[in-house]
């Protein structure tokens, strides 16, 4: 499964970011948010894209909606780009069952990792997942890993102010 065929929300807007960071490694979390409270949690009515990025020793987080691009985060922690298990927890051949790129990922009723450093790129889903068949000895590490990087928003979730306006494409 080759990840640079993947089309997910906003990835115009998230390569863009990322062609001007000189980063090292990155992740993409999208997960669904209750409205515009910015609470992960049940209820979701609106898909949300948030960016990590390593640049030396620091990572940086910046939340992207439908309608709206957030400030940009600096975080001390390094944990999840420092995972044990980060490079098992990606979807696998052995996992694919579709043999082709699928246009989307989707997270109405899953949420998706998309992962990429020098050494690899990867991406899986959890919950309703739909481009593959989930290996079950993976998935205490991807709930796990989903749960770390959770945590690490939910500590800097009022620290995201409005930066600008964003209109979403319309396909999305």
């Amino acid at each position: 499964m080759k990840l640079d065929f993947l089309s997910y929300y906003d990835r115009q807007l998230t390569d863009s970011i990322l062609s001007k960071e000189h980063h090292t490694k990155y992740l993409i979390f999208q997960t669904m948010l209750q409205g515009d409270s910015l609470i992960i949690g049940e209820n979701e009515d609106q898909i949300a894209s948030f960016l990590f990025w390593m640049r030396n020793d620091s990572v940086f987080m910046k939340l992207i909606t439908k309608e709206i691009i957030y400030t940009t985060v600096s975080m001390t922690s390094t944990k999840f780009f420092n995972y044990k298990y980060l490079y098992r927890i990606g979807a696998d051949v052995k996992e694919d069952k579709l043999k082709f790129k699928s246009p989307l990922l989707e997270p109405h009723n899953s949420e998706v990792i998309i992962y990429n450093d020098c050494k690899r790129k990867f991406f899986f889903e959890l919950g309703q997942v739909s481009l593959y068949i989930e290996n079950p000895a993976k998935d205490k590490y991807r709930k796990e890993f989903i749960n770390m990087i959770k945590n690490e928003i939910k500590l800097r979730i009022n620290k995201l102010q409005p930066e600008s306006n964003y209109l979403r494409p319309s396909l999305f």
